[in-house]
């Protein structure tokens, strides 16, 4: 079954997100400076100390990244069996390098061509999936 373009920009952002949350999450253990008080949820919100609000928002910040690795992870295996029905081995390692590890286009041409002209690789993607979805059409 068909990936769209979508989908596999989508699953780069949820990673992004997934990073996003973990920052957050290790910010609130390792604070670099106290943040202006508006900034991390105003007094009212949950009555007692600092510490317990503190814990309350680590809490709900690590459940949001559980229930994105989980999606992440059904989302993975989905992409990864489209992958492997790739009939062109070059479009195969630009997909899991740009949008599996969530590299640049700029890394992914330098990681597959070694050298740093990102349109290579953009190109020939798009140009491969605009012929794929022709023919499924």
């Amino acid at each position: 079954n068909m990936i769209t373009i979508e989908e596999l920009k989508n699953y780069r952002y949820l990673q992004m997100q997934a990073q996003a949350i973990q920052e957050q999450i290790r910010q609130m253990y390792f604070p670099i400076s106290s943040p202006p008080i508006g900034q991390i949820g105003t007094k009212s919100n949950i009555p007692g100390d600092p510490t317990r609000q503190a814990f309350y928002r680590i809490e709900k910040l690590n459940q949001e990244l559980q229930e994105k690795v989980e999606e992440i992870a059904v989302q993975m295996k989905r992409i990864l069996d489209w992958v492997d029905t790739i009939d062109n081995p070059e479009i195969q390692i630009i997909v899991r390098w740009h949008f599996m590890n969530g590299l640049s286009w700029k890394d992914t041409a330098r990681k597959i061509y070694s050298t740093s002209d990102s349109d290579s690789c953009r190109v020939k993607f798009y140009r491969y999936f605009n012929q794929k979805c022709k023919s499924v059409r």
